[in-house]
């Protein structure tokens, strides 16, 4: 979600995915009553027909790969111990996958190793942040086009002549400095917390809090601007040479507190 914008004393919160598709799982219960459901899923009716029984469970993209394990080994072992097979979606649209076995009872018990399986995922570091909440900067043409010029004078400094030996060894081409490790102007923010919301429930959940917090931000920022200043670089999650994202750490100008009063309230409420 990004966020920033003024309109009728409001913040303008937008929601935004970190991949492409969200991930969700909601569970679906395979039996009469038989099992209880584990906590933070839901049910759904079973299929029965000719001997056979079946469910379907909505499992997010972001969760597939714990169900399968390394080389499918999870899925192996759930399939031979409770006799059941677990069909994946062959489409990347698709978030259900099947379980078929020859009984109710299988069919329940690989339903709760699954759920059991996404609980303890769901609870730990494995599982990667789906969702950011952000205050949007692009808003700003004045700050796009300062963002604009000093990409422009990094690449600008790219030289890269026709004849490889004229090409020194220190050039930023050669250090993977281009265009394409360079945020796009028009999606500029300041990052307020990253969230993991691996089911419906915790999207719609986080979503209706945001809408009913943004007075609440406003009076924060005692619905005045707030002047920031970028100050150093950092990675994002792990060492200098893993680091995948960089970023810029912000600090407020003045000794109001108004940002992180603000930003307190946003990963208090929605956490």
């Amino acid at each position: 979600m990004d966020g920033g914008s003024k309109k009728e004393k409001m913040v303008n919160l937008v929601w935004r995915p970190i991949s492409t598709r969200s991930s969700s799982v909601v569970y679906s219960e395979a039996a009469e009553g038989q099992c209880s459901k584990p906590s933070g899923v839901s049910e759904r009716a079973p299929v029965v027909s000719a001997g056979k029984h079946s469910v379907s469970l909505e499992v997010g993209a972001s969760l597939m790969k714990f169900i399968k394990g390394k080389e499918g080994t999870t899925q192996m072992k759930i399939e031979d111990e409770m006799g059941v097979k677990i069909i994946f979606p062959s489409s990347r649209n698709e978030d259900h996958i099947m379980i078929e076995g020859g009984s109710v009872d299988c069919v329940t018990k690989a339903s709760e190793r699954i759920a059991t399986i996404v609980d303890e995922v769901v609870k730990s570091p494995s599982l990667d942040y789906s969702h950011f909440v952000s205050l949007p900067l692009a808003i700003h043409p004045e700050l796009v086009a300062k963002l604009v010029n000093f990409q422009n004078s990094i690449l600008g400094n790219q030289s890269i002549a026709g004849d490889e030996q004229d090409v020194q060894s220190s050039t930023l081409f050669d250090l993977g400095i281009e265009k394409s490790i360079f945020i796009k102007p028009s999606t500029f923010h300041l990052t307020v917390l990253m969230l993991k919301l691996w089911n419906k429930d915790r999207f719609n959940t986080a979503r209706d809090v945001l809408k009913s917090i943004s007075p609440s931000v406003m009076d924060a920022l005692d619905n005045q601007p707030i002047f920031i200043r970028l100050k150093g670089l950092d990675c994002m999650r792990g060492s200098l040479a893993k680091a995948r994202v960089l970023y810029i750490p912000v600090e407020e100008i003045g000794d109001e507190g108004r940002l992180l009063r603000a930003c307190s309230i946003l990963a208090f409420s929605v956490n």
